[in-house]
């Protein structure tokens, strides 16, 4: 069990808990701003995958309605670059979708403490103290 959560320990006077809450706070501000910057990047992905699934669909055109067995070749060649481009930007995806709901999970882990330390101290110190912070 954390001991965070129960307000135990020496020294969990005003300061320290004033101090812990922000800290918790600050923590939960940093995850939630993590989490914005993954999600920005799985846009990106994902907007370069629909880009490259329509150049993968130009290219199936061009393989079907091509009698020239070089050209047929070359759009062939061209179909198998865009497929592994398109592989290559879901994984990139999937990564960052990963550490997004991380971002997401530990940014909720820190406003459970966060308001944990603000139950303590108007608790402890009454709603006058705590709306200080």
């Amino acid at each position: 069990r954390d001991s965070r959560v129960h307000g135990e320990g020496p020294g969990l006077g005003f300061e320290d808990l004033k101090k812990n809450c922000l800290k918790t706070y600050n923590r939960a501000k940093d995850y939630e701003e993590l989490a914005r910057r993954n999600r920005d990047n799985m846009d990106h992905y994902f907007q370069e995958i629909n880009q490259l699934i329509n150049k993968k669909k130009e290219y199936e055109v061009q393989v079907n309605s091509t009698k020239e067995p070089r050209l047929i070749n070359h759009y062939h060649q061209m179909l198998v670059n865009v497929n592994k481009q398109i592989d290559e930007n879901w994984e990139q995806f999937f990564i960052y979708k990963r550490r997004y709901n991380t971002n997401l999970r530990k940014k909720e882990e820190e406003c459970f403490f966060t308001k944990r330390y603000l139950d303590l101290i108007i608790e402890k110190y009454g709603r006058r103290k705590a709306n200080d912070l």
